[in-house]
């Protein structure tokens, strides 16, 4: 323990300095504690040295401890306090805490409970990176801030649920939390950052809150169980690599998006379909290459948006049809990029009819997205309508 030089007194201005020979001030319990404020008596979790943390087992952090008959409260569990303590099994953290620090639990591979408490506010950037057995975790409704790759290799973690408190996170949180399922994400995130589901291979199920405006790079990467998704209609931009190598089968782009970035859908080899809305007016680089099974390109916009180089490199333009507005199809023929298809045809011809009454008198009774999402009404754009005679078919409206 390193030495304390000025001798811890009972009064408000008590100070405690101390050398810097180790990481800890003081020790109870098998715990090791930082001061943190003399005035206001609180302390930290730490550890004893760093590279020689030696937690095991289940670990209770007191809410207070007592040191040289004096009582402090414990409100952060600090930067690399448990990093690398590999036979930690479990650990309850007290309400009084507010903070964990970076890297608190870093490398924790047999770590497979945590409690968290009900006052925490921060959970810093990398706080459960490489915990292994963690296979679910509660984050409490006091959490605002999530840092950059906090749960990133939690590799046993199959689901979770980020409570409306949570308003801003890190780049790459989940990433390659390959046992992922799901994710419940608040409506009131404004932005989902970079790389967030980047390799989560199991996922299958995720909803984008209403109101953001971007899908980051690598977003998706790697998802390869992600069959849907509903993108926004508050969505402007969808950056690089956003869904690439993912296992999408159809896609729609809102009617808002004006560009798709380089390599969006690149080879997300089970795509068959995709809807391109109706502002679209430039497709990057690679943003459909590898798209193998690509069979149903429909573009909205009666203007033909400009294709860059090896947008569709190995799509199989003898096998998938494009279907475009009536009076354009000239344009998409002759367009760059899109003139390599074989089959260009108006969406009046392409069984992607326009809404309307049918004449035997057969009423629509139920509305989908291309995604499967029912709806309650018909919306812009291309709609998959059951029928009451049991038929079904995608209308544009």
């Amino acid at each position: 323990m390193k030495p304390i030089f000025t001798r811890i007194v009972l009064t408000a201005t008590a100070v405690l300095t101390a050398a810097t020979a180790h990481a800890y001030d003081f020790e109870v319990d098998g715990i090791y504690y930082n001061l943190l404020s003399a005035t206001d008596r609180t302390v930290e979790v730490t550890y004893k040295e760093m590279g020689n943390n030696n937690y095991s087992g289940e670990i209770v952090i007191p809410n207070k401890v007592a040191y040289s008959n004096i009582e402090f409260v414990v409100t952060a569990v600090g930067d690399y306090a448990f990093n690398g303590s590999y036979e930690l099994t479990g650990v309850k953290i007290p309400d009084t805490v507010i903070i964990i620090g970076n890297g608190a639990f870093f490398g924790c591979s047999k770590l497979k409970e945590v409690v968290l408490g009900n006052s925490i506010d921060l959970i810093s950037s990398q706080a459960f990176y490489g915990c292994r057995s963690l296979k679910a975790i509660v984050i409490p409704p006091s959490v605002t801030v999530i840092g950059g790759g906090a749960f990133m290799y939690c590799t046993s973690l199959d689901s979770i649920v980020l409570p409306s408190s949570v308003s801003t996170v890190g780049r790459g949180i989940f990433e390659y939390c390959s046992s992922l399922t799901s994710v419940i994400l608040p409506d009131g995130l404004a932005e989902i950052p970079t790389a967030m589901f980047l390799g989560c291979s199991s996922l299958t199920s995720v909803e984008l809150p209403d109101g953001i405006t971007t899908i980051e790079q690598e977003l998706f990467t790697g998802c390869v169980s992600l069959k849907s998704i509903k993108i926004p209609l508050s969505v402007t931009l969808i950056d690089d690599s956003a869904f690439s190598s993912s296992g999408l089968e159809s896609v729609v782009i809102p009617d808002n998006i004006k560009r798709i970035s380089y390599g969006v859908f690149h080879n997300c080899v089970n795509l068959k379909e995709i809807v391109l809305g109706k502002s679209l007016e430039c497709i990057n680089t690679r943003a459909l290459s590898g798209c193998t099974s690509l069979v149903s390109i429909t573009s909205l916009n009666l203007d033909v948006p400009t294709c860059q180089t090896y947008v569709f490199e190995n799509v199989n333009k003898f096998q998938c049809k494009v279907y475009v507005p009536e009076g354009s199809v000239d344009a998409y023929r002759a367009a760059e990029g899109w003139k390599e298809f074989l089959f260009i045809e108006p969406i009046s011809e392409s069984g992607v009819d326009e809404m309307g009454a049918d004449a035997d008198g057969v009423t629509a009774v139920e509305y989908y997205d291309l995604q499967g999402v029912r709806l309650d009404a018909p919306t812009k754009g291309v709609n998959i309508v059951v029928y009451s005679d049991g038929s079904r078919r995608k209308v544009v409206l």
